[in-house]
């Protein structure tokens, strides 16, 4: 990541631009292996009952910048936006068919996720003086989507796409009586759509992830920091969330089940 920022410019004015890349690999191994029944100890050389791995390659690359104002003295409007590309390859091949776990011998298979898009970012503050500050912000964020390596997945089930949220927050930062106690407090509401859900097989054998539901999450937090004494900080931070989901974690291949929810439940897990 490389960014270049504003220094000496009005003082009106900030901005900063800049540029990321990313490039990473997985190697998974999944191996199910036969023992001694009577010391439970692992056969040398080993005796495979199953034998299967999964790689995952991803490439993000963006572009992103932000600009502050300050029109009038106190008031600071922020505006900032990020362009993504991204490519992840899942592939992967199992060896073996397992009689007694059900899993199958597959071929090589590989398949690739695409995504770009834009996520945005706005904030209005205000200082009412140099020890008070009140802010609203609203902010959009993602999560790549990808694929699964799965032997037994039906073909609309094998890639999922990204899912994304956002986030609309109110705070204040504040200090007082000399910065001998600070306060800062926000309340938020977050929307979570295409939400990335783990589901299983029909056979129960394997773990997927797939988009199904939506979330909102609702909360507020206070933090405050007060100093009596030379020397002492004493610290104290409370927060409460509301996660509940607004639309039901399935789809026409995803049942409810004790990993998933319906409209209204809380986010599982």
């Amino acid at each position: 990541e490389a960014r270049l920022s504003s220094d000496g410019g009005p003082s009106w004015l900030e901005w900063t631009v800049g540029g990321y890349y990313e490039k990473r690999n997985d190697h998974i191994d999944s191996q199910t292996v036969s023992a001694n029944p009577a010391t439970g100890d692992v056969y040398m050389p080993l005796r495979y009952f199953s034998y299967r791995y999964v790689e995952t390659e991803v490439r993000q690359v963006a572009g992103f910048g932000e600009v502050s104002i300050t029109p009038v003295e106190g008031l600071t409007l922020t505006g900032g936006a990020r362009y993504y590309d991204y490519d992840k390859r899942t592939s992967g091949e199992s060896y073996l068919t397992n009689i007694y776990t059900g899993s199958l011998a597959a071929p090589y298979t590989s398949v690739t996720a695409k995504a770009h898009g834009w996520i945005e970012k706005f904030n209005v503050s205000y200082k009412f003086s140099p020890r008070m500050m009140m802010y609203a912000t609203a902010s959009k964020g993602f999560r790549p989507g990808g694929a699964n390596n799965i032997p037994v997945l039906p073909a609309n089930l094998i890639a999922y796409k990204a899912d994304s949220l956002w986030n609309y927050e109110v705070g204040v930062k504040s200090s007082w009586l000399d910065n001998a106690l600070v306060i800062n407090a926000a309340v938020f509401n977050v929307d979570w759509s295409d939400m990335q859900t783990q589901a299983r097989t029909a056979d129960g054998l394997y773990a997927f992830l797939t988009n199904a539901g939506k979330a909102r999450i609702r909360g507020g937090e206070i933090d405050i920091t007060a100093r009596p004494l030379r020397g002492l900080t004493l610290n104290a931070a409370v927060g409460y969330s509301d996660a509940k989901l607004t639309e039901d974690q399935a789809n026409s291949s995803v049942l409810i089940t004790a990993s998933t929810g319906k409209k209204g439940d809380r986010i599982p897990g």
